[in-house]
Order: structure tokens, then sequence, then C-alpha cells
């Protein structure tokens, strides 16, 4: 008897882990805002990764969805066969949640629409809703879309495609394109400038050409040396000489 009631015992075990194992609820949240994923198994959490969900224009929807389809080797019809492995459907519309090779962008919205994992979250996550049902599983996605700040690698590649100036390349702008500098002798040059348009002004007044067709002037220059006037000269053998 007392065998007996060991073997009960156990049996009951047996079938109490296995009730509990079949009634396991799977829940899979998603936050748009962190672009995150949390995986629950009976409320206990056993997964947290980063994911990519959609552009602003291709906004992955949110709510609370039961998924329907596995499909461990699919290719996107829409978008040029991509290809989208441990795919879990969960929208009418063919969203899903599937495994990617742009890791690079996991942690910001890059995708459209679909969430994206990891090749190898992807797949144990497929394993997990695999083993569980698909009628155990609930799919979450909530928060707003929000830009998520770039990662130290994405920084680096976006200042790789937009290289700064080298010193040398700068040194060459700048004498291409010289700072003015005020001149301190400007001053000067126009006084200068301007005599010598006055004196030029002058010289062609006084040779008859006038500025703008003003008409010449004939200018008499008067000499300083007098010539003696003519005086009277006596002849003597002039007639009519005086006595």
């Amino acid at each position: 008897m007392r065998r007996l009631s060991i073997l009960a015992g156990c049996l009951l075990v047996v079938v109490t882990a296995g009730a509990d194992r079949a009634l396991a609820d799977v829940s899979i949240s998603v936050d748009k805002a962190t672009q995150r994923m949390s995986v629950s198994v009976d409320g206990q959490e056993r997964h947290s990764w980063p994911v990519s969900t959609g552009l602003a224009r291709y906004d992955t929807p949110t709510g609370s969805y039961i998924p329907f389809r596995l499909e461990k080797d699919h290719f996107s019809k829409e978008w040029d066969d991509a290809p989208m492995p441990h795919s879990i459907f969960f929208t009418s519309r063919g969203h899903a949640i599937h495994g990617s090779d742009a890791t690079q962008r996991l942690g910001s919205p890059a995708s459209h629409g679909c969430i994206r994992l990891s090749r190898e979250n992807a797949a144990i996550l497929f394993d997990l809703v695999k083993e569980q049902g698909l009628e155990k599983t609930k799919v979450v996605v909530s928060g707003e879309h929000a830009t998520v700040a770039a990662s130290k690698k994405d920084r680096v590649q976006t200042a790789e495609r937009k290289p700064v100036a080298r010193k040398r390349d700068q040194v060459q702008t700048a004498a291409r394109n010289p700072v003015p500098v005020a001149d301190k002798k400007a001053p000067v040059r126009a006084a200068e400038r301007e005599l010598r348009k006055r004196t030029i002004t002058a010289l062609r007044t006084s040779r008859g050409q006038g500025w703008a067709g003003e008409p010449r002037r004939r200018v008499v220059v008067q000499s300083q040396y007098q010539y003696p006037q003519p005086q009277a000269f006596w002849f003597p053998f002039s007639y009519g000489a005086p006595n």
C-alpha cells in the first residue's frame, strides 16, 4: 500500500506539472517609445530584447493581439522578397514579429511596420510560442512612436559619411575667401584721388577742354616784358628839319 501511495503521488505531481505547463501563458509586450520587448511566461519575465518597430510613415499599430500563424522561413511578397525568419504573425494586415540582419538598427524605429528582432532572439521566441501554443500567447504593442537617440556606432557611421574638413582644406578655403580687413590708408588714398581730379580739371580748363562739353575758352597770356615806344629820329639832311 505504501508503494502504491508513493507511486500515486509521483503520478499526481507529473500530471500537475504537465497541466501547469499546458496552461502557461506567454505575454509579449512591445513598447514603441523605448523600442524594447519584454517576454513573460505565467507572469515571470524571461527575456528583454531591443527591437525595431515601424518608421513614422509605417508605424506599427498599437493594441492587444493573439498571434494566428507561425512561419519559420518567410519572405515578404510586398517588400522584394525580404527575408523574415521565424515570423509570428499577429495582424490580418501582415504585421509580424521576425528576425532581421539589421541588428545595428535595433533600438530605434526602422521597419515597414513589423517588429524586428535579431535572428537569435527571434528563434528563441518562435520556439517558445510554438511550444506553448498560439492560443496561449498574447502580443501587446503600446507607446507612442518616438525617435530614439542613435547609438554610438550609428553616430560614428554618420560622422564617416560626413567627414570633417581637414586643416589644410580650411586654410585653402580661408585663402580663397579672405576676411576683409579695415584699410587704414583708405582716407589718404581718397584724398590723393580727389587732388589728382582737381588738378586734371584745372589743366583741362586752361587748355580749353572743359568737362561735359564746356565751350573752349581762349586764354590770352600777357608777357611781363614791356617793349620801348618808338621815338622821333632827327636826320640833318632831311627837308623840313628845324632851323
